[in-house]
């Protein structure tokens, strides 16, 4: 439920809110971990980017990315997703052997999904 209206909060712009309500939703999503948890992470990274506070944005999508790991092999395609995010992230504050390592763990996870594709 405070997920949810975490969302609303985000439509009608008062991201603080949308924040606080998120921080308790994750804390109740990473007990149990799973999708719902990485997805919980990735909302909350993006009204941190959105806010201006990226290292805590990155940080949220780390958490993401590890929730997103345990879930695999299925979950692969939202595992790159997250890293090219993380990426970009690192991009802009300025931090390019960490953007440029997670790119080349994207191109190992695609190269992987390739091969278990054939």
């Amino acid at each position: 439920m405070q997920y949810h209206l975490a969302s609303l909060y985000i439509e009608w712009g008062n991201l603080a809110r949308a924040r606080e309500l998120l921080e308790e939703a994750v804390g109740e999503f990473r007990r149990h971990g799973g999708p719902r948890a990485a997805v919980a992470f990735e909302l909350l990274a993006q009204v941190e980017e959105n806010l201006g506070h990226f290292s805590l944005a990155v940080d949220a999508m780390e958490k993401a990315g590890g929730a997103w790991e345990r879930c695999q092999p299925t979950r692969t395609t939202e595992l790159i997703r997250n890293l090219e995010y993380r990426a970009d992230l690192l991009d802009q504050l300025r931090r390019p052997k960490d953007a440029e390592w997670l790119r080349q763990k994207i191109t190992e996870l695609q190269t992987t999904m390739t091969a278990q594709a054939s």
